[in-house]
């Protein structure tokens, strides 16, 4: 049986891997965010919104991706019971109350689909492209990706000289360039929470 985290050619799923982990960006309420593939899964870096100066960071195994799925999983169920109770109560009391706006609210200046959305599409565009150990960092305004590319078998080195390939590509998408790339991916059927 072959690994869901992967694709029949033996390319990693990031759209697998990576939803989880926006998706648990999401509910952490976090902006500035770097995620890094290393060996063994992503580590990944970011700061709360609330409290621009507190660091958050830590590491997700690829082992752990179906746990953090069912944890992701458990917090939404969570979440919309708590929002339909708070609704009920809302209905019940006055009538004309006033609904005040929630600060927490505002959606994300770059994402405003949320971290889940956007590195499931971004996953799903590096696998596209056969991606190696992708780093995404999140800017004021721009997403930033640096990734590697394998060696094509038809590109060959002179060993007689010094040549290297890294194969290192970087990319940096606009608020308006993640649209469009959600908006192609969101296009595929994939796996609901």
């Amino acid at each position: 049986m072959m690994d869901v985290g992967f694709t029949p050619g033996g390319q990693r799923r990031y759209s697998y891997y990576l939803r989880p982990i926006g998706a648990y960006l999401d509910m952490l309420d976090v902006r500035s965010v770097t995620i890094a593939e290393i060996e063994d899964g992503f580590v990944w870096h970011c700061y709360k919104r609330t409290a621009p100066l507190e660091q958050v960071s830590g590491v997700f195994a690829f082992s752990e991706t179906v746990d953090l799925i069912e944890s992701v999983k458990r917090s939404k169920e969570t979440l919309a019971r708590n929002r339909e109770a708070e609704r009920q109560s809302r209905r019940s009391g006055w009538l004309f109350r006033r609904r005040e706006t929630d600060p927490e609210e505002t959606p994300h200046p770059l994402f405003p689909l949320g971290y889940e959305v956007t590195l499931c599409s971004i996953g799903s565009k590096l696998e596209d492209q056969r991606a190696r150990s992708p780093l995404l960092a999140e800017r004021d305004a721009s997403l930033l990706i640096v990734y590697s590319l394998p060696l094509p078998g038809y590109i060959r080195l002179d060993a007689s000289k010094m040549e290297t390939y890294t194969g290192m590509h970087e990319v940096e998408y606009s608020r308006e360039a993640v649209s469009e790339i959600i908006e192609y991916y969101r296009q595929r059927p994939g796996p609901p929470y």
